[in-house]
């Protein structure tokens, strides 16, 4: 079964493919396709010891290592607490992977507690929690 030519060129924009025929010049020929170089991320791992982060990051996601606390970096990988000071020199674009009292929700007599000191205090509002 044949398909119209303009349902051709529909399908293949869809599945991101250039149409090859607008890609002409004026003059006939063909236009160059510019090579768009993505710009590799860097993650900070001078605060892990955990070498499945290293080979992640750099095997699997192309990332560039670091491990230098005064380098540029746009992920910062730690094993342990965040100090308050790191987060303020944070620049918008920065991400870590952790945060100050994380623990607090994150481990479960923490999160237990917590929850139970709410429901003392907020008695209709947390009437049922899982």
């Amino acid at each position: 079964m044949r398909q119209s030519k303009s349902k051709k060129t529909r399908l293949s924009s869809i599945a991101g493919e250039g149409n090859t025929e607008d890609q002409g010049t004026a003059a006939g020929g063909k236009k160059k396709k510019r090579r768009t170089s993505k710009k590799k991320l860097i993650v900070n791992v001078a605060q892990t010891k955990y070498m499945v982060v290293r080979y992640v990051s750099k095997k699997i996601y192309k990332m560039r290592l670091t491990r230098s606390d005064d380098e540029d970096w746009d992920v910062c990988w730690q094993d342990g607490a965040v100090q308050c000071e790191q987060l303020q020199r944070m620049k918008p674009y920065q991400r870590i992977n952790h945060f100050p009292g994380m623990y607090a929700l994150a481990r479960k007599n923490h999160l237990a507690r917590n929850l139970m000191r709410m429901q003392k205090i907020f008695p209709d509002d947390f009437q049922f929690f899982p």
